[in-house]
């Protein structure tokens, strides 16, 4: 166990092709975390961003229906003289650790282990590092941020500034509307999934919360039993996931808390067809949190036509992600290099 610790501390380079690198960075609670760090050419040193994953299992380039989002931005942002690194969540893919048991505030201690990793790489500029998070990857840099006031920027690409629960509420019901419901069916379809949430905000007891889960799906959703394929396993998974810590953590933590503290430049994107962060309900909520804490130094952009994953988009429900061929739009890509440009001297 001990060589194996030593092993992962001293070698963290795994590998150099062409201005790209392969690191496996140690956290201090034992877990290591790999990516892909790519250097522009050049002597440096580098201003550098760390790319943050939204919720869910992720790889390093955010990887999700045939799309690399984070594979696009790190090949334009490096051409344009930004390092950038992108990384596994822990627990997935080249990660150690345990992704189940995770909640946000892990995962941001994940990002400030990098961090520091990064702030002693003599290539990359130590005042110049900064943070882009993607949907709960931005609530995740505002908290990251807070943790290292030094963090020089933070990038937030459809992240929230509500809490969890006031986010699902809105998403809900918009996702019903586009999945053909109309408004009654919707409402209905929002008030089940708010009824299980309301349990996991107001019971702590694990065990207890399991139980009033299972009894309100059943209620909810038994009469159906028969039509529902592999009910019991379905319904299993729903209240695992339901009761998950990261859940628990992700439905009461309102990320103003934190985006109020963050001091540093921000760049707040969305796209105005989102149905999974609203626009209009998390734009505002991150700049009044800045300007409450009394930092006035952002910058927000809106897209038309734009889903979550910045795309064009058409019907801009969720089946269309798969069948959109553009992947995290050139006009998004221009903005972040054009504001680094600008900003972060």
């Amino acid at each position: 166990m001990h060589k194996l610790g030593i092993t992962l501390l001293f070698s963290c380079i795994l590998m150099t092709l062409s201005g790209q690198e392969e690191l496996l960075i140690p956290h201090p609670d034992g877990h290591s975390l790999a990516g892909t760090l790519v250097l522009p050419s050049g002597t440096g040193p580098f201003k550098c961003v760390i790319l943050i994953s939204g919720s869910g299992p992720q790889n390093r380039d955010e990887e999700l229906l045939g799309h690399k989002p984070f594979q696009v931005i790190s090949d334009h942002l490096s051409k344009t003289g930004t390092a950038v690194f992108r990384f596994d969540d822990r627990g997935i893919a080249k990660s150690t650790g345990d992704h189940d048991k995770a909640t946000s505030a892990d995962f941001a201690s994940d990002v400030v282990a990098i961090y520091d990793y990064l702030s002693k790489d003599k290539r990359i500029n130590t005042s110049q590092i900064g943070l882009a998070g993607h949907s709960e990857g931005g609530m995740i840099a505002a908290m990251a941020a807070v943790k290292r006031p030094t963090v020089a920027f933070v990038i937030s690409l459809a992240g929230t500034g509500v809490s969890g629960k006031d986010v699902l509420f809105l998403q809900n019901f918009l996702i019903a509307k586009k999945m053909g419901l109309n408004d009654e069916q919707a409402k209905t379809q929002q008030e089940n999934v708010m009824r299980l949430i309301n349990i996991i905000e107001s019971e702590s007891d694990t065990a207890v919360a399991k139980q009033k889960l299972t009894d309100a799906f059943d209620e909810q959703y038994g009469a159906q039993k028969e039509f529902i394929p592999n009910y019991d396993e379905m319904r299993k998974g729903q209240i695992a996931s339901m009761g998950s810590p990261w859940m628990r953590f992700f439905v009461t933590y309102n990320p103003a808390d934190d985006w109020k503290k963050v001091k540093c430049p921000v760049l707040i994107l969305n796209g105005a067809d989102d149905i999974q962060v609203i626009a209009d309900q998390n734009m505002s909520a991150i700049a009044a949190a800045l300007e409450n804490g009394g930092n006035s130094n952002y910058q927000m952009v809106l897209f038309p036509k734009m889903n979550h994953l910045f795309q064009y988009c058409e019907t801009c429900s969720l089946q269309e992600y798969s069948t959109i061929q553009g992947c995290f739009e050139l006009d998004v890509l221009t903005e972040m290099e054009e504001w680094l440009r600008k900003t972060i001297r």
